[in-house]
């Protein structure tokens, strides 16, 4: 009985032991699946293949990088020649000077905006500037008194701090009425009187350009918070493009820089390299850089595609290889790698720039290994009827 127990028991133990291993093993085997292996493609020749198609290698070695490398891009609006075009007070659209598309000049007018703060504000430089006229003239006649005798020192200087009271609100209502895009021929009261236009102010352009935007119609209600007009002048352009980080040292700043559009192929625009981002994007690894160019005809679009092509650093190495080592198939590239006398091994590469023949190879080769040079379409046939063989 003791012994039947025993056995019992040794069979309960064994089975925790078979499960767990089986847990184990099943929970290996999940790791395995989300971390597959590589295939590795093996091209093997006999010597006298190898003989018949002259194959010839090459040692990939490090050199100075020299050339120029792309860099897709995005054409943007110079900034410093963009303007967003609004209502400096709040009112009604009372007329739109300008159409979409329309070229205009710094200081022309883009619509006029009526309302009553428009006349409270012309009431109060007009009250600031009748009063500051007094306020001089008494200044004038307390000044004559005075030297004539007829007068008083204190009446003089009581004259004197009215004038200078006077003289400050004047010009701060003048600075208002500025702000708001009014000028002195505008506060001329015998155009205001019997108009109902003493109520309106011009709105005008600050920069010579084109309209590309107009969200304003008449009688529309507006305030300083509303984008009327946007207007461009693109006689000059920026090309924003993103750089890997380990490409970073083969560019300098202030470099010429050549563009290239899909829209006028055989049309190159030439640049300036003027800003080098100063932080690395953490999810692409990439770094901002941008380019000025010359925009004649103003053939260039805002938000057109393009690419930049910035000339290599000379102080850029890397490794290379002869350009002709290079298979590209079906969106992938690739090179064979020797490994002995008759045996290649399929090696996916990323290039670089390419310079003179040979071009550079970013990532997938170390220095000092061997590519095929010559013969590499044999290599690809062979390769092609083997993986077929293998379907079979």
């Amino acid at each position: 009985m003791k012994n039947i127990k025993l056995f019992s028991a040794l069979l309960v133990v064994s089975g925790m032991l078979v499960t767990g291993c089986g847990a184990k093993n099943q929970e290996g085997e999940k790791k395995e699946e989300k971390k597959p292996a590589t295939k590795e493609i093996l091209v093997t020749l006999s010597r006298q293949s190898v003989k018949e198609i002259n194959l010839a290698t090459s040692q990939a070695e490090e050199r100075s990088i020299t050339g120029t490398i792309t860099i897709p891009a995005k054409l943007v609006a110079d900034q410093d020649l963009e303007a967003h075009v609004g209502s400096p007070v709040e009112g009604r659209v009372q007329k739109v000077m300008v159409k979409l598309g329309q070229y205009v000049r710094k200081g022309q007018t883009l619509m006029k905006i009526e309302g009553i703060e428009i006349g409270e504000i012309k009431a109060q430089f007009i009250k600031a500037r009748a009063e500051f006229n007094y306020a001089e003239a008494n200044l004038k006649r307390q000044k004559t008194l005075l030297e004539q005798k007829a007068g008083s020192q204190k009446s003089f200087l009581e004259a004197q701090a009215e004038y200078e009271k006077a003289q400050a609100e004047l010009n701060a209502e003048d600075r208002r009425i500025h702000s708001v895009g009014l000028n002195d021929s505008d506060m001329d009261v015998s155009k205001e009187i019997d108009s109902h236009l003493a109520g309106s102010i011009p709105v005008k352009s600050p920069i010579d350009g084109i309209i590309v935007e107009r969200s304003v119609v008449i009688g529309q209600h507006v305030d300083p918070e509303t984008n009327a007009f946007r207007i461009i002048n693109s006689s000059s352009l920026f090309a924003d493009g993103q750089i890997y980080e380990k490409d970073l040292p083969m560019i300098s700043g202030n470099s010429p820089v050549t563009l290239q559009v899909s829209a006028f192929p055989e049309t190159e625009f030439k640049g300036k390299l003027i800003y080098v981002g100063e932080t690395v994007d953490s999810e692409t690894r990439t770094i901002k850089v941008r380019a000025s160019f010359s925009n004649p005809g103003r053939k260039l679009k805002p938000e057109m595609f393009a690419n930049m092509l910035v000339p290599l650093s000379g102080s850029a190495k890397g490794i290379v290889v002869p350009e002709e080592s290079l298979i590209r198939d079906q969106g992938s590239i690739y090179v064979f790698v020797v490994r002995n006398d008759t045996t290649f091994e399929k090696r996916l590469v990323e290039p670089g720039s390419t310079m003179n023949g040979f071009v550079q190879i970013r990532n997938g080769l170390n220095k000092g290994e061997s590519v095929v040079s010559k013969g590499t379409f044999f290599l690809k046939s062979e390769m092609l009827k083997g993986m077929l063989e293998e379907e079979e």
